[in-house]
């Protein structure tokens, strides 16, 4: 097993609300940082499994058992000002 960093973009319910954070965090969801930027939210997962694919579906299926949450996409490199990809050209000259 290994540990894979991913991104997932939620919809719904605010994530930040204590129910809903307690729900997420119940339904496994312990090993996320929940954050929200300009009306999107965002729950940034260091997850162990055998696959990176298996990291994200089972969060994504302990995501959407909570009422009112769901996944809306995997975050890629562009929703992530704050992270820069290995592909991102050099700044600054």
């Amino acid at each position: 097993m290994a540990n894979y960093d991913f991104t997932l973009i939620i919809e719904g319910r605010d994530i930040h609300e204590d129910d809903v954070f307690d729900a997420l965090y119940e339904a496994g969801c312990d090993d996320a940082l929940l954050r929200s930027k300009d009306g999107t939210q965002y729950m940034d997962f260091t997850r162990e499994a055998a696959t990176l694919d298996e990291a994200i579906f089972s969060a994504v299926r302990d995501i959407e058992t909570v009422e009112g949450v769901r996944v809306e996409r995997i975050a890629q490199p562009k929703d992530r000002p704050d992270v820069r990809a290995l592909t991102d050209p050099v700044l600054g000259g």
